[in-house]
């Protein structure tokens, strides 16, 4: 099982560094495929950002600026559709049946160590357990 990773690429000043970051750890790591889109509320119909949400259809991992309330309803509104699940990082969430939505409030965070070791765990976790 891979875990598709969107990351919205325009982190607030403050946050060029975690974002950074970001990229440098997801990029090529193994088991995460990274996607960088622009923020949700600019993505439109015919844009490329669009084509490639389009395109995942598994659980995912998203990365944005923003409270995980508003992520989601940010991603309902372009129709990116899914509920957002519990990780150890986001613990508030409560577990729902539908497309899980592992998000993630990066103003939360300095330093990108967390996030990669949260995404690595949300990864193996999801991976599909088979016995001979």
């Amino acid at each position: 099982m891979r875990l598709p990773v969107i990351l919205v690429q325009h982190p607030p000043a403050s946050g060029a560094a975690l974002a950074d970051a970001l990229v440098g750890n997801l990029i090529g790591r193994a088991g995460l495929d990274l996607t960088l889109v622009d923020r949700f509320e600019s993505i439109t119909d015919d844009s490329t950002d669009r084509m490639t949400l389009d395109g995942i259809t598994v659980p995912s991992a998203v990365l944005d600026w923003q409270s995980p309330e508003v992520i989601l309803e940010s991603l309902s509104a372009i129709g990116f559709d899914g509920v957002r699940c519990p990780h150890r990082l986001d613990q508030d969430a409560i577990q729902r049946h539908g497309r899980r939505l592992f998000l993630f409030d990066l103003t939360r965070f300095d330093q990108a160590n967390s996030i990669i070791a949260e995404l690595d765990r949300l990864k193996d976790s999801l991976a599909v357990k088979t016995f001979s």
